[in-house]
């Protein structure tokens, strides 16, 4: 088996987990949701923990990375509130297309923040993503309550980008993956945790069941989308991360009868097609700059991505640090 094929059978998988991730969370509507917060982070603090330990890394926060490392645990904790809050209250499919935004989001945080340029073809993805979100959203087609749940799944899609710009400028400071979700697990249970106590209330076995799968789930993704770049570049494998949308569907059909309706199905259409657009940009961008290079020797290594395909549309031109976290 190649490592081309290791990694798309790990984003997959990690798909099919984020999947039932969030079919917990759907199951523990009636949970309140700093319950489900916390119980997403506490397992996530355990096992980054294990790496810190494994990779000899202080537990101190590096004093000059400290702001930007509380901006992106806020941003992390607000993206999974707009992320449960819309997975309980509307269609999972649609609230895991609208969290895909988050890719063509970090491609306008890094322009206006980082200051990186921004191609022609992404910005006509970026516009082509938002119009696919408003037939998604439905704003003014059939308001019944469900807007507010969909907005808030756009509004996730904003707060990931966000995250992502956050954790690229991260990278360019030298701060571990690791460390940085280390912190950003701290934070979401030093803040979650308080809430989550004084909401507490006693659960059958199935709400047991379905608070640990959040924790199992969401970890058990995390680890096999890591995995999933380690093995290959994010450019060959990150497109299968769509097939959570397939596996969220799947689930909801069978689970709770629920079928997406045809402007949902437009919408999906029109941010996966932009997804690819960007995606054959970096394709483009990449054997320009491999046509550059000199014939590699067996010594050789896999050169930097240029300036131009940092932080795209999509994780499969974000540098590995920001790919590596990139979640629903």
């Amino acid at each position: 088996m190649t490592d081309r094929t290791k990694g798309i059978l790990c984003i997959v998988f990690s798909a099919f987990c984020y999947s039932w991730m969030n079919v917990c969370v759907k199951m523990t509507a009636d949970l309140p949701i700093m319950v489900k917060v916390f119980a997403r982070s506490i397992l996530a603090l355990v096992i980054a923990v294990w790496f810190l330990r494994r990779e000899h890394i202080s537990f101190k926060p590096k004093r000059e990375n400290f702001r930007l490392l509380v901006v992106r645990s806020v941003l992390t904790l607000s993206g999974t509130l707009f992320n449960f809050y819309a997975v309980a209250h509307i269609y999972i499919a649609d609230a895991n297309v609208l969290n895909k935004l988050s890719s063509f989001f970090a491609i306008l945080f890094s322009f206006l923040f980082l200051k990186e340029r921004i191609t022609r073809r992404q910005l006509i993805a970026v516009v082509c993503a938002f119009v696919g979100a408003v037939f998604i959203i439905k704003p003014g087609f059939n308001y019944d309550g469900a807007t507010l749940a969909a907005l808030s799944g756009f509004m996730c899609g904003v707060s990931a980008g966000g995250t992502y710009a956050a954790v690229h400028a991260l990278s360019l400071r030298g701060e571990s993956t690791h460390y940085s979700m280390f912190f950003m697990s701290v934070f979401m249970c030093l803040v979650s945790g308080p809430f989550a106590l004084a909401q507490w209330h006693p659960l059958t076995g199935s709400g047991w069941l379905a608070l640990v799968g959040i924790g199992i789930f969401g970890a058990v993704g995390q680890y096999a989308i890591t995995a999933a770049y380690s093995f290959a570049p994010a450019r060959e494998v990150a497109v299968y991360d769509y097939t959570i949308v397939i596996f969220s569907g799947l689930w909801s059909f069978l689970l709770w009868g629920s079928l997406p309706d045809w402007l949902s199905l437009v919408g999906y259409a029109i941010i996966f097609s932009a997804f690819l657009l960007m995606h054959r940009q970096h394709a483009v961008d990449d054997g320009a700059a491999s046509a550059q290079e000199p014939s590699a020797g067996p010594d050789a290594v896999e050169a930097p991505l240029p300036s131009s395909a940092v932080a795209p549309a999509s994780t499969d031109a974000l540098p590995p640090s920001v790919a590596r976290e990139a979640k629903r």
